[in-house]
């Protein structure tokens, strides 16, 4: 478990620094300069982005029901380094579609793939997101999944072990605990993220464990 100072944070712990990591790991180039070329995440010119068919571009997947804290992460990535943002789409109860996330994932594509991230409840609708199948489909390809649990926790069991996820992002002032307080669980099996676990800690500019912030006491 790290600490942190809120789910936002402990969403952007994950997103970036296990796709980061995973980008080193895996041998993918960057794509630098693409801030301000276009709005839309999924989609860059590839001649306005210098491009080149050789590049082995890096993709992160996400839903497209991802919370701001995700979704904004996953776009920074893109800007910044090129990444390709892969949105996987929802039917009308915002149930994510496995079958896509299974052809996004097949062949060469899915080789590029640093990382899948879900939310595992919805935080308009409530809709709970098939976990324990997303962490199948993820693995059977090789590539880690974080699930954003911010909504879910204190709500619903939080089933990390079991799920198999790999990294988990959770928020305090969602179950009772002082405000500003967040974690980011990590598996304590790693076989998937070729040990990038923690180098993906160090990407991130965090000092795990090492960080703490005071709390003021009130009595009640």
């Amino acid at each position: 478990m790290i600490f942190t100072s809120g789910g936002t944070e402990s969403d952007n712990l994950a997103i970036k620094g296990i796709a980061m990591a995973r980008m080193r790991a895996l041998g993918l180039q960057p794509v630098y300069g693409l801030a301000g070329i276009d709005d839309e995440p999924s989609g860059v010119n590839p001649a306005q982005a210098g491009e080149h068919p050789a590049i082995r571009r890096p993709r992160i997947i996400i839903s497209s029901i991802e919370h701001p804290a995700v979704a904004q992460s996953a776009q920074w990535l893109h800007e910044w380094f090129g990444f390709e943002v892969v949105h996987i789409p929802v039917d009308g109860q915002a149930h994510l579609d496995l079958d896509a996330l299974e052809q996004e994932l097949d062949g060469e594509a899915g080789e590029r793939t640093t990382l899948v991230s879900a939310i595992l409840a919805n935080n308009e609708v409530g809709t709970v997101e098939p976990v324990e199948e997303l962490v199948r489909i993820a693995h059977a390809h090789g590539v880690p999944i974080h699930v954003d649990a911010v909504q879910a926790a204190g709500q619903i069991p939080i089933r990390m072990r079991d799920w198999d996820v790999d990294a988990l992002s959770v928020s305090g002032h969602k179950f009772g605990t002082p405000k500003g307080l967040g974690g980011r669980c990590w598996s304590a099996v790693e076989p998937r993220s070729s040990r990038c676990f923690p180098a993906a800690v160090r990407s991130a500019g965090c000092a795990p464990a090492r960080r703490t912030w005071p709390v003021r006491w009130r009595s009640p």
